[in-house]
């Protein structure tokens, strides 16, 4: 009799909307951060590197999602209930990771009428419903970038994401 081999391969999927807090603490010789939803583990510098650089490249695309679908409004998406500091998922990132993928779409693009940034990090996808979650995400990023100093040498904040800016615009201007 053989033995069934199964393989299996995991996506998350996380969906905010509104203002939410991320809590980002070193446990031990790693970085945690925690937000509605899901608990994000880093073991190392070149995971929350990859994280830090998808939510700067997010930032060069969510101007023009989130551009004022009226003069003077952002379109908002309905509501539906947020978990506070609630773990459904928790995930481990380690090492080197691809190049994120960045979906933005405007309010005219979406069913809903609310325009919409999805950050896509390996097999975390993690969707901003609203301007105010986006904001809430990219800060959050950048903080858990910034503590990640704590734990390993890392590049300032600045040259990084002047780097990644420029990293980003070059791909951007390629044929």
């Amino acid at each position: 009799m053989g033995t069934n081999v199964t393989d299996l391969e995991t996506s998350l999927v996380i969906r905010l909307t509104g203002h939410h807090t991320m809590i980002i603490s070193i446990v031990g010789n790693v970085l945690q951060v925690l937000m509605p939803g899901a608990a994000i583990t880093f073991t190392d510098v070149q995971a929350i590197r990859g994280m830090y650089r998808a939510w700067v490249e997010a930032r060069l695309e969510a101007d023009n999602a989130f551009r004022p679908y009226r003069k003077g409004e952002v379109p908002v998406a309905p509501r539906y209930p947020i978990p506070s500091q609630v773990v459904t998922a928790a995930v481990k990132i380690t090492g080197t990771q691809p190049d994120p993928l960045i979906m933005a779409r405007t309010a005219d693009a979406v069913r809903n009428r609310a325009a919409q940034v999805a950050v896509r990090l390996g097999r975390v996808t993690i969707v901003c419903d609203d301007h105010a979650a986006f904001v809430s995400q990219h800060q959050g990023w950048t903080e858990a970038y910034e503590r990640a100093s704590d734990l390993w040498p890392i590049q300032p904040i600045s040259t990084a994401r002047d780097q990644i800016e420029a990293a980003a615009w070059e791909r951007k201007m390629r044929p």
